[in-house]
C-alpha cells in the first residue's frame, strides 16, 4: 500500500484561499496522472490535499499540532499567515513554503484561481 503524500494549505480563516489552493493544487496533480484522495480515489491515494486556518471560525477547518506533524509539505498563502501561525506553533520550516497572495479574494474568484495556478505549478512533481 502506498501512503500518500499529505499537502496542507494554510491561511487565516481557511476561506477562500486555501480551500481554492486546494481544488487548484489537486486539478494540476490529477492533471499530471496522480490520484488524489477524493478525486474519485478512496484507496491508495498518492496524494491528500487538505487546508486548515489558523484562526478558522465554526466554517472552517483549524489548524491543530497534527496538521502540522503529518503533513509532507505545507503552504502558507502569505507571510502574515506564517507569522500568525508562529504565534501559536512551532513550525517545520523545512517542509514549509509561503505563498505571496493576500487575503483581498472573495469567494469563487477567477483572478485568485489564476494567481494559485501561477504560484503552485512549480510545486507540481
Amino acid at each position: 500500500m502506498i501512503m500518500a503524500r499529505k499537502v496542507l494549505f494554510i491561511c487565516y480563516a481557511n476561506r477562500p484561499r486555501s480551500p481554492a489552493a486546494v481544488r487548484v493544487f489537486s486539478e494540476l496533480l490529477v492533471e499530471k496522472g496522480y490520484k488524489v484522495f477524493g478525486r474519485g480515489i478512496y484507496s491508495n491515494p498518492e496524494f491528500e490535499v487538505t487546508s486548515a486556518g489558523v484562526c478558522a471560525d465554526d466554517d472552517g477547518n483549524e489548524l491543530t499540532e497534527e496538521h502540522l506533524a503529518t503533513a509532507n509539505q505545507i503552504f502558507f498563502m502569505h507571510q502574515s499567515v506564517l507569522s500568525e501561525a508562529e504565534r501559536y506553533y512551532k513550525i517545520p520550516k523545512e517542509k514549509s513554503v509561503v505563498l505571496d497572495i493576500p487575503d483581498i479574494y472573495g469567494r469563487d474568484s477567477n483572478a485568485l484561481e489564476d494567481i494559485l495556478h501561477k504560484q503552485l505549478e512549480p510545486y507540481v512533481p
